[in-house]
């Protein structure tokens, strides 16, 4: 969350809407304190890992939501530019990407991670991540502790708590396969896992998606996840309802991805599965383009280390060469 504050100047008479009431104000300046956070919980975020490397995909769309003098959030903006997918280190095959809250305290995520990718790649600083003997659950593990002890907690506490999570992509030190890690916050409480092993390397690769990942639910599961909790409330037996949604998961889940995929189809798949969910949420009714901006994204691969597939600038590069 960033708190500010918002000077508005009137210079005409006009009607504020403070604290329940409406009052006149005749002043020629009003000097209006308003706090605000941003977050991308509207995020699509995903990773993909195959044989040949991993994918990672987000949107760039990030909500601001104002909070009034009663403590009560609304919304204030969506802006499209934000940073949720960043390289971890200068030279070692790993990056991350985030869904949630897009600032804490004066810092944008995307500062944050610099910061951190500046510390563990400066062979003076104590936490200097050794090329040579490093493993990704170890640089997880210590980009949780910057994100979350030394800047998530200060920003947020004692409340209320905000939604965010990471996950950590890469190649550990002489290992032949890559890996994902990941690591959130409980809303309810403001506590953070430590990292969990989510992609191991010797195991079997698939997609893992967050933020808002309804539309990929219903077209890869083939149902809403509200289904199951709306079938109960209709009157059949829970357990009943429990024991079959198994069954319905694993009958009518599409395979999309496999070990064996070439990296540019895992990269186009990864393209489709994020601009599916950028349209669903902008053709359906209710709902705020919450899922928007240029699609970012990134490859790790074992040889080729990190590299931008689609990237992002607030600059001209062509006038900065």
């Amino acid at each position: 969350m960033v708190f500010v504050k918002l000077f508005f100047l009137f210079f005409l008479p006009l009607y504020e809407h403070l604290s329940g009431q409406w009052e006149l104000f005749r002043g020629p300046i009003l000097l209006l304190s308003v706090q605000y956070h941003t977050e991308a919980l509207v995020t699509i975020a995903i990773s993909i890992k195959v044989d040949e490397g991993i994918v990672l995909v987000a949107d760039s769309a990030t909500t601001v939501s104002l909070i009034d003098a009663q403590g009560n959030s609304y919304y204030g903006n969506i802006y499209n530019n934000a940073r949720k997918l960043f390289r971890l280190h200068d030279s070692l095959p790993v990056g991350a990407v985030t869904w949630g809250a897009n600032n804490m305290g004066q810092a944008s995520i995307r500062m944050l991670a610099k910061d951190f990718r500046a510390t563990i790649s400066d062979s003076t600083s104590q936490s200097y991540v050794d090329p040579a003997n490093y493993t990704i659950e170890e640089i997880a593990k210590r980009f949780r502790s910057w994100i979350y002890d030394h800047h998530y907690q200060p920003a947020f506490s004692p409340g209320p708590w905000q939604d965010f999570g990471l996950l950590v992509a890469g190649y550990s030190f002489s290992q032949a396969r890559g890996e994902v890690w990941k690591f959130d916050v409980n809303k309810q409480d403001g506590t953070c896992c430590v990292p969990e092993l989510k992609k191991a390397p010797d195991a079997q690769g698939g997609i893992d998606w967050y933020g808002m990942p309804t539309s990929l639910q219903r077209l890869i599961f083939g149902f809403d996840p509200r289904l199951q909790s709306i079938l109960v409330q209709q009157g059949l037996d829970q357990t009943a309802v429990n024991k079959a949604f198994p069954v319905c998961k694993e009958q009518l889940e599409v395979a999309v991805a496999t070990d064996s995929m070439a990296i540019q189809d895992v990269i186009d798949l990864g393209i489709f599965l994020a601009e599916t969910v950028k349209k669903f949420t902008r053709f359906c009714l209710g709902q705020t383009d919450s899922v928007g901006g240029p699609i970012e994204v990134a490859v790790i691969t074992k040889y080729e280390g990190f590299k931008w597939v689609r990237r992002k600038h607030f600059y001209d590069r062509s006038l900065n060469e």
